[in-house]
């Protein structure tokens, strides 16, 4: 076993506005013809692309693309030609899920922790009924969600709040030709309505931060444009007004959105409703875009974690990279650190990995030693006027290029948390 010990100093005063590049990767779902469809992964940073998966099947899509934003790494399809769902790895490899019912499965999405998946079960029986189901990422305790009740009326596009505790999803009417965005708790009931937002809204996307809930809807002119509201669905806002928009898809660190837009997909970012990137891509029909770090979830542990005059000190063993990190990313919270840039990696004969940023005064440094593995953050400064001593529920995720850790926690009266042994 070996040891390593990361230790950052960031010495800015608000890390939420000194990195203005946006990373990780898109999935895409699309069709190139009508007998190949295709699911790739986008790197924001470079936008090389990489195939995951495609079929060979006349007339067959994977209808619907999901992933954890921290995690990424599978990302959950549809299998594309039966009723299965597939989770999908960057090296290509499957894991078929058995959904073991009537209907095609459709429409499947990852919650933000990656535990759980949600999907539709289309037309299940001669009343064309749809099912949302919701089961553990392995395939297990699969549960009922909502049933339709009546005759064509489809539920389209299900998506997790970060808390996982509701799924929001369009529901399309086809006798009334209407369509809204609905909500409903994970354990069942009646979905309510997001009555303030405009006619004919779909494809609903929270962002990671839980603030803000993204969908596309036709403007005045019956051209689909990205609307964005808050959580709740009040106060929604038209942010394109040229171009196609579907298949809004938030950044990790809720910074940024993608869309689906004519030929190409398009980066905007939130803090002036601009757009910064575009991908071309040559496409007949899109089927689901989702963002994530595409990294592996990894087996780390966090052992300790201090707040400290608005800053945090986090030690977590186990948790390698296999390679030099292409990025780094920290979240404590709604907080937001990271190493984004990776022409400042660089390694010491696999001995000693660096980053420095000498404008921002952001360093890191990762040293490879015997016995333990460790990971160790120092000095990062918190949003200011934020109370973690409440014993609340804190997220706390970290991410080094192919491995990510993800843990909830509560930190004591002292400002402190300590794993128990």
């Amino acid at each position: 076993m070996k040891k390593f010990t990361i230790i950052l100093f960031l010495t800015c005063s608000l890390m939420s506005n000194v990195f203005a590049e946006p990373f990780g990767y898109l999935i895409c779902s699309l069709s190139v013809n009508t007998s190949n469809q295709q699911v790739f992964a986008i790197d924001v940073f470079n936008g090389a692309t990489q195939l995951l998966t495609k079929t060979e099947e006349l007339w067959t899509s994977y209808d619907g693309v999901s992933a954890p934003p921290f995690i990424g790494n599978p990302c959950v399809i549809q299998d594309g030609v039966g009723n299965n769902i597939d989770l999908l790895s960057f090296d290509g490899t499957k894991t078929i899920l058995n959904t073991d019912g009537d209907g095609e499965s459709t429409d499947p999405c990852f919650s933000f922790d990656g535990l759980k998946i949600a999907y539709i079960q289309k037309d299940v029986s001669v009343s064309n009924e749809d099912v949302l189901h919701i089961m553990n990422y392995d395939g297990s305790g699969n549960t009922i969600v909502y049933t339709t009740p009546l005759w064509d009326v489809n539920i389209e596009r299900p998506v997790f709040s970060p808390d996982g505790s509701t799924l929001a999803f369009a529901m399309d009417d086809m006798y009334w030709d209407s369509r809204d965005i609905y909500h409903v708790s994970v354990n069942g009931g009646v979905p309510e309505e997001f009555t303030e937002l405009p006619a004919d809204a779909m494809h609903p996307a929270y962002s990671p931060d839980g603030k803000k809930l993204a969908f596309i809807a036709p403007d005045a002119g019956s051209h689909y444009r990205l609307f964005i509201a808050n959580a709740d669905g009040s106060n929604p806002q038209q942010i394109t007004s040229t171009g196609a928009a579907y298949y809004p898809a938030y950044s990790p660190d809720s910074k940024y959105i993608a869309i689906c837009s004519d030929n190409e997909i398009s980066i905007i970012d939130l803090s002036n409703n601009q757009i910064i990137k575009n991908f071309p891509l040559d496409y007949d029909t899109y089927y689901g875009l989702t963002w994530c770090l595409g990294a592996q979830k990894s087996g780390g542990t966090l052992t300790k974690a201090k707040i400290k005059e608005k800053a945090v000190a986090l030690k977590i063993e186990n948790m390698l990279p296999t390679v030099v990190p292409d990025f780094g990313y920290i979240q404590i919270d709604n907080t937001i650190f990271k190493l984004d840039d990776k022409n400042l990696w660089s390694d010491k004969k696999g001995k000693k990995y660096f980053y420095k940023d000498k404008i921002n005064k952001v360093t890191a440094k990762i040293t490879v030693k015997n016995k333990k593995d460790k990971f160790s953050a120092k000095k990062l400064q918190l949003v200011e006027g934020t109370d973690y001593r409440l014993n609340t529920n804190v997220t706390v995720v970290v991410n080094f290029g192919d491995k990510t850790l993800v843990e909830t926690i509560q930190f004591d009266k002292k400002g402190k948390y300590k794993v128990t042994k």
